[in-house]
């Protein structure tokens, strides 16, 4: 049997449960969703602060076998705001991928021969990045899996900047070990743990001892958050733009996922926000994800990981997880209240027209796991 698709920008999501369908049945692995129409609505539609994104379908016998997606991003670089976008949803059908052939060739290559004629994959990301860069979208950015990463990085025109090295880093609790480990070695590692952090606050500056950091599990007014991106916003490399409008549209309003906000304040005055989310397992442990967060610099980040793990000390969880850039004192702080890096994130990038420029402050770049919307 000949299997031939057409090729759909379905920017409008007219195709939406269709797509959902594939996505949930052929790579969801998990007992939540991943995917629903509100989701994709929720960063592909004009509900996005950022504008209205693009979404690539492949229709072979009226159903779909292959998508890739670009949601709009607010960025500031060097202090000017810049319109961004992140590139996801990139699956093609493992059955149909080697096999299926397009209607037609591409706009961007008369070549039957060529990847992007011959790809699924290649010739959804091809034509959305071509798309996107011409309606005045400066920097494209996304997190590949490691299917998908040599398609990107060998064949597409992505670049993975290995001067930004982005690491996930872990860190089991007490309470997890307890349940595991004979008494006597949970018991040496209670020690380890404490001395750990009796060091920790012995290293802590006489500001951070003086005024106690309060955490509570509120989200905090526009005005507060707005307040503080103002004083702490990057006016040097790349970052999105992390006003009140980010924080309510990524966290609040996320149709899927449950977040937690923290607020974080020393008498009384917000200086700090966390957004994290806890995945439960069939034991009822529950690993925290900590997916973002902006506090003033006076906060050290020892004090503040410090901080959130006793938080959540007795709400049996078993592990904490969150994403930081390598060679700077987050690093190092991770390492000594307990975290081990377990993988390096990729972070790449399309090298458009203004890449040269963004390249250049690519080190001081702001990523978070809440930075991609696909995690």
């Amino acid at each position: 049997m000949i299997y031939s698709y057409d090729v759909n920008w379905d920017d409008d999501l007219k195709y939406a449960q269709k797509a959902v369908e594939f996505l949930e049945k052929d790579f969801n692995p998990n007992d939540y969703p991943m995917w629903s129409v509100n989701y994709l609505n929720w960063k592909l539609s004009n509900s996005n602060p950022a504008g209205k994104g693009f979404f690539h379908i492949m229709l072979c016998n009226d159903k779909v076998i292959g998508t890739a997606s670009l949601t709009r991003k607010r960025l500031i670089l060097d202090g000017k705001e810049i319109l961004g976008g992140e590139i996801g949803d990139t699956y093609s059908s493992s059955k149909l991928r080697k096999i299926a052939k397009p209607k037609s060739l591409s706009f961007l290559d008369s070549n039957p021969s060529s990847y992007i004629n011959k790809s699924i994959f290649g010739r959804c990301i091809a034509e959305i990045t071509h798309r996107a860069e011409r309606t005045g979208v400066d920097c494209i950015y996304g997190t590949p899996n490691k299917n998908s990463y040599p398609g990107y990085t060998s064949r597409l025109n992505f670049i993975d900047l290995k001067e930004y090295m982005n690491f996930s880093m872990s860190r089991y609790s007490l309470e997890y070990f307890s349940t595991k480990l004979p008494k006597l070695i949970f018991a040496s590692i209670s020690i380890l743990d404490k001395i750990l952090f009796r060091s920790i606050s012995l290293f802590s500056s006489r500001k951070e001892s003086k005024n106690k950091l309060i955490l509570e599990e509120v989200f905090p007014s526009d005005d507060q958050i707005n307040i503080l991106w103002e004083t702490e916003k990057p006016h040097i490399g790349l970052s999105l733009i992390r006003d009140s409008l980010y924080w309510r549209h990524r966290y609040l309003k996320h149709p899927i996922n449950n977040y937690k906000i923290i607020s974080i304040r020393i008498n009384n005055s917000l200086c700090g926000i966390i957004a994290l989310r806890i995945i439960r397992d069939e034991y009822g442990f529950g690993t925290v994800m900590i997916s973002e967060w902006l506090v003033k610099k006076e906060i050290s980040f020892r004090v503040l990981l410090k901080s959130l793990i006793r938080f959540f000390d007795d709400n049996k969880i078993k592990k904490y997880n969150f994403w930081v850039q390598f060679s700077i004192k987050s690093f190092f702080y991770s390492i000594i209240n307990g975290f081990v890096p377990t993988s390096r994130i990729p972070i790449i990038f399309f090298q458009s027209r203004n890449f040269v420029k963004i390249r250049k402050d690519i080190k001081d770049f702001k990523f978070f796991m809440g930075s991609s919307d696909n995690v």
